[in-house]
């Protein structure tokens, strides 16, 4: 069993919620490190640490659950399907579960599973982060799937892939309401580091920011100094209402583990 519990990170403060979880119950075993699986009746705490940001970027009061306002709990889709319904008001700035604290190593392949359905959603709201955590100043956010602004300017649905930040190297109008399939690789090497992206199944074609090239495995830095995967809502230039769907949430060290949830034929 391990206990896990909120802490602070980059001068916020979050919640403090203490949980004892038998990994056994979460599913993780072998080359899989993160497997969460509402369905299974699998707790979001299987994710790891729920970090809880307030009104504006304020902090979140120490010892303080989630509300109304602010929360990421099992619960049900508009369909009556199960999953984590991931929630903040207007106003509000974080809903996230933050895996892996402290556990991710240089020289590592992580292939991360990410199914999903997006309800509401505003310009710039992060919906995955790959956070730095040691060199901030150079490269806060390695990799984030973020929204911006669509096409034609009426919404915001269009979801990119950033790497590093918010240079955009895929992007792609979603339709909300609509489960998608995310799966993210990332090589943690500090000189042979790439990524990859599996969208609905099939690997995507990355645009490198610099270069312009396309490429099925883009090169870059994704570990400056340790990095870590989030998943939830975070942030939105207008900070409006936003809600999320979570089915599935698998991180492993094998594209085998995460091919059931991704759609990958392999």
């Amino acid at each position: 069993m391990h206990f896990s519990r909120m802490f602070l990170v980059n001068a916020f403060t979050f919640t403090w919620l203490p949980a004892i979880i038998c990994a056994a119950d979460c599913g993780a075993s072998g080359t899989v490190l993160v497997k969460y699986s509402p369905a299974s009746g699998n707790d979001p705490s299987c994710l790891g640490l729920q970090n809880l940001q307030g009104w504006h970027r304020a902090n979140w009061p120490d010892n303080q659950a989630q509300n109304n306002s602010v929360y990421f709990k099992n619960a049900k889709d508009p369909d009556g399907v199960v999953a984590a319904h991931v929630h903040k008001d207007a106003g509000f700035t974080r809903s996230e579960y933050h895996s892996l604290n402290k556990e991710t190593k240089v020289d590592t392949t992580y292939y991360i599973a990410y199914r999903v359905m997006f309800q509401n959603v505003d310009q710039q709201t992060i919906v995955f982060q790959w956070k730095e955590y040691v060199e901030t100043e150079t490269n806060n956010i390695p990799a984030a799937l973020y929204f911006r602004q669509d096409a034609d300017g009426v919404d915001n649905h269009t979801i990119n892939l950033g790497a590093p930040g918010f240079q955009s190297v895929w992007s792609k109008q979603l339709t909300m309401g609509k489960i998608y399939n995310f799966g993210i690789v990332i090589n943690t090497s500090k000189t042979q580091g790439f990524i990859q992206l599996y969208f609905n199944g099939q690997l995507s074609t990355l645009t490198d920011p610099t270069t312009k090239t396309k490429t099925q495995k883009l090169a870059g830095e994704f570990f400056p100094g340790r990095a870590d995967p989030k998943f939830g809502l975070y942030d939105g230039k207008n900070f409006k209402v936003c809600d999320s769907y979570i089915y599935d949430v698998v991180i492993g060290t094998k594209l085998s583990d995460i091919a059931a949830v991704v759609g990958i034929s392999t």
